[in-house]
């Protein structure tokens, strides 16, 4: 934990472990001499290399209080560290480094790095290997003692890990060092503190269908609570702000969707204003307008899914930074609040969107996961949980997630498949898909030609764009045989697991997709669906490319649904 940071740069870990888990290592500190008590004869630590023993100065003051050694440097822009390598037992899953520290008159250099540096690095077999595990990254002087911790998993084949302690082209200063811990935790720490959250026995009612049912036919509503800097509102840019939220969407927006058929709403929430990330408080300023949308919403008799979807910057790759740790109490909080404020029967609890975004894979999301449904059960009993399968919600990723306990729980899938066809020419994809033109739906032999012809030419990924076309065709994927299969994957698993499925996410990404071709599709989807009983949350209403109005540029109000569309999603009142 850090006292105070100081004005500096503090780089963060490649892999976190959480924070409780951090608590409670197998080993005792693996570093000889962390807490700097035995001095050799030349001044330096007994136990650490000084690798710059000609550019700088170490000297290790056991008798001080408390013992710490001190690293600095002769001459301007010179390096002066020390380090020390520790090899690791094969049971290591995870490292945890500690490290007590302070520095004083650090003025930067001209070269390199020109701070100075607490980091670690693995190794295998004695060398470098991979990323650097940064603690901090600092100049000036400090405010006394700074504690600082960092987690990272072991890479395969690392069998080591160094710290390395000092300067790095610094003009002038000094680190001292009172403490280095190093711990592990093994396989069997994590299982143990993985059960903590996952009981052996599934638990709670299961969700009814009556509540299931309310979430058939739905649609998103972005930039209104999350990427509101996407829209004008008011000729302004949007924002976090009264202004934005109270003029952006309007009852006239939710009850057209309403008269249309629609019977729910997934509201995607940025937490950025809702979470001070210092202390990990739910933040109240801002929240009486959440409120009011969502009593908005409820008033047309549509239910509500409260969906947390980081996209500002302080969440992207979240896991492993200290923001995560404090992202599962702040959704208690949050939860409490909902459980307070509205009926567990119309709102749903959506744990986090995408996790991939925020550096969540398959095998990391399940255990944060479970936190994640732990602390919102602990203050929402009788909300229904929606869950995911982990990075980008992809039907194939559901497939490897061993779904929580907790019956009351509804797992989503996004399906934006085949991607070639709904995001053809997307800036924000991979570069093959940018070039991609008028891809058809379905594609066939006898469209394949044109399809490949309407590529935008001398462009870097134009062939790759072809060769993704021309594979899309081989395996039959850009066809409804293809949806049917994929779809039945989804109900063999929800079968399998007894738990109920939701598709949060699907649509077409109008710019550059035929019209006929997204009718087709969005027709196509909306029947496999409905025939394996699965509920859906199209994206989006008036935002990104994926809208469902004719008129997404128009302020509320005057808006008008595309009622082709509309159609080919076979909804009705």
């Amino acid at each position: 934990m850090t006292h105070r940071i100081p004005a500096a740069t503090l780089a963060v870990c490649l892999i976190a472990l959480t924070a409780s888990a951090q608590n409670g290592p197998a080993t005792g500190n693996l570093f000889r001499n962390g807490d700097f008590t035995e001095a050799q004869a030349d001044g330096a630590p007994a136990g650490w290399q000084w690798r710059t023993a000609t550019q700088g100065f170490v000297r290790t003051r056991p008798d001080a209080d408390p013992p710490f050694v001190e690293i600095g440097v002769n001459q301007p822009g010179e390096d002066s560290f020390i380090q020390q390598d520790v090899k690791l037992p094969e049971d290591a899953r995870r490292v945890v480094i500690a490290v007590k520290f302070r520095y004083r008159d650090i003025e930067k250099g001209e070269r390199g790095y020109q701070t100075g540096k607490v980091q670690g690095r693995f190794t295998r077999n004695g060398k470098d290997f991979g990323g650097w595990i940064d603690l901090a990254s600092v100049t000036g002087t400090s405010d006394g003692w700074i504690e600082k911790t960092r987690t990272a998993g072991v890479p395969k084949d690392a069998n080591g890990v160094m710290l390395r302690l000092g300067m790095y082209g610094v003009r002038s200063g000094v680190v001292e060092v009172a403490e280095a811990r190093l711990t592990i935790v093994t396989e069997a720490d994590l299982a143990a503190e993985r059960a903590k959250y996952r009981p052996a026995e599934a638990y709670g009612p299961p969700v009814s269908d009556e509540r299931y049912n309310r979430l058939t036919h739905g649609i998103n509503i972005n930039n209104w609570f999350c990427q509101p800097w996407n829209i004008r509102v008011n000729g302004k840019k949007g924002g976090f702000n009264a202004e934005t939220f109270q003029s952006y969407i309007t009852e006239h927006d939710i009850k057209m969707i309403a008269d249309a058929g629609f019977d729910h709403i997934r509201l995607p929430v940025d937490p950025l204003f809702l979470m001070d990330r210092q202390t990990g408080e739910l933040k109240t300023d801002l929240l009486p307008e959440l409120d009011r949308a969502i009593a908005m919403i409820r008033a047309q008799g549509l239910a509500v899914i409260v969906d947390v979807h980081p996209k500002s910057n302080p969440f992207k790759k979240m896991r492993g930074k200290p923001v995560a740790e404090k992202f599962v109490p702040w959704w208690g909080r949050f939860a409490r609040h909902l459980a307070e404020t509205t009926d567990p029967e119309w709102v749903f609890l959506e744990t986090l969107n995408e996790p991939g975004g925020q550096g969540f894979w398959v095998s990391s999301w399940t255990p944060y996961q479970d936190r994640l449904i732990t602390a919102i059960r602990e203050n929402a009993p009788d909300h229904t949980i929606i869950a995911n399968g982990g990075a980008y919600m992809l039907a194939w990723e559901l497939k490897h997630h061993d779904p929580h306990p907790d019956r009351n729980v509804i797992y989503a899938i996004h399906f934006y498949e085949p991607s070639p066809f709904t995001h053809q020419g997307a800036v924000w994809m991979k570069d093959w898909y940018r070039p991609l033109r008028s891809v058809p739906w379905p594609l066939t032999e006898a469209n394949l030609d044109e399809a490949i012809a309407s590529i935008a030419p001398n462009d870097k990924a134009t062939k790759k764009a072809g060769d993704v076309l021309r594979d899309q065709l081989k395996s039959g994927w850009g066809t409804q045989r293809g949806l049917r299969e994929r779809f039945e994957e989804v109900a063999a698993w929800s079968a399998e697991h007894d738990r109920r499925v939701v598709v949060g996410e699907w649509g077409v990404y109008v710019k550059y997709a035929p019209r006929e071709s997204r009718l087709s599709y969005l027709r196509a989807v909306a029947q496999e669906l409905a025939r394996r009983g699965f509920g859906w949350s199209k994206w989006d209403y008036c935002g990104g490319g994926f809208q469902i109005v004719e008129d997404p540029a128009k302020p509320s109000g005057q808006r008008t649904l595309d009622s082709e569309v509309i159609a080919a999603l076979g909804v009705s009142r």
